[in-house]
């Protein structure tokens, strides 16, 4: 993956692994966090940051349906704290994120995007949490499904593009090979779209990310229920451009800096969601298997 980032002290503070990849330069002892952001990336005023805005606890509006709100929005923010840097958001469908950061339109995303391999192919991850998928049904679970091989010949719906999609077609092959009936596979664009297909009875689960499915189901009244065990977790990484190793170097560094002073369980924890915790950060740590 490239000579490994030297480590380095700030106050106490371990700032980067070993374990990250590229040509990451040398930085001084005495560097800040915000030291190591290109001049290209500090001379933007405002960086502008595509994410979906609907998919709680992740990222979603608030009330005033203006203020975008979540575990990114907080993370991030934390980060350009740290870095002296100021972030706005784009609305965004998730399967045009990653295209978006490839193509340069933006330096960097997050919107609780897997670090997948195959994704490593056209752009970096800086891996911030860990989660994984559930099968969210209906409050009540009117199609009893309780094991994903339950899917057989139910209604389930993916998302165009993204795991979800992939985890259901290897599910109907299962069914398939058992001599079952098959999953009735149905697409939508993202996540509104699907919990919409759910709670009109149009479709009879989803697969989400578990901290999504476990945030709906407690917040959101007697609509949604979780219907299965955590399945394969994720690394879930913050986007950059292909060899932006600088912009990912300073990134890193805050991360490292959030983790030692308390701040990163405490926005997890505000969410529910600790359990997603890293006990250090990686680029690009999803390996092939």
């Amino acid at each position: 993956m490239g000579s490994a980032i030297r480590s380095y002290a700030c106050a106490g503070l371990f700032v980067a692994t070993a374990a990250a990849a590229g040509n990451f330069g040398v930085a001084r002892a005495a560097d800040k966090p915000a030291d190591l952001v290109p001049p290209d990336v500090r001379g933007m005023s405002t960086i502008s940051v595509p994410s979906q805005g609907n998919y709680p606890p992740y990222e979603f509006y608030a009330e005033d349906n203006k203020t975008l709100q979540g575990i990114d929005v907080d993370i991030l923010n934390a980060i350009g704290e740290v870095l002296n840097l100021k972030f706005s958001y784009v609305n965004t469908a998730v399967s045009a994120i990653v295209p978006a950061v490839q193509n340069g339109r933006y330096v960097i995303a997050i919107s609780a995007i897997f670090d997948r391999p195959s994704d490593q192919q056209q752009v970096d991850f800086v891996d911030y949490f860990q989660s994984g998928t559930i099968l969210l049904v209906q409050k009540g679970n009117p199609a009893s499904i309780r094991e994903w091989s339950d899917l057989c010949g139910k209604r389930a719906m993916g998302t165009i593009g993204q795991p979800s999609l992939a985890m259901l077609e290897d599910e109907n092959k299962k069914c398939l090979a058992a001599r079952k009936s098959a999953i009735d596979v149905q697409t939508g664009p993202g996540t509104a779209v699907r919990l919409q297909a759910l709670q009109s009875g149009r479709t009879d689960a989803i697969p989400t990310d578990s901290s999504v499915g476990v945030y709906l189901s407690s917040r959101v009244g007697g609509i949604y229920e979780v219907a299965t065990a955590v399945k394969e977790r994720h690394l879930l990484g913050i986007v950059f451009r292909k060899g932006d190793t600088g912009f990912q170097a300073a990134v890193l560094a805050a991360l490292n800096e959030l983790k030692a002073n308390g701040k990163y369980e405490q926005i997890l924890a505000k969410w529910g969601v600790a359990d997603g915790a890293l006990k250090e950060f990686t680029i690009n740590g999803a390996k092939q298997h």
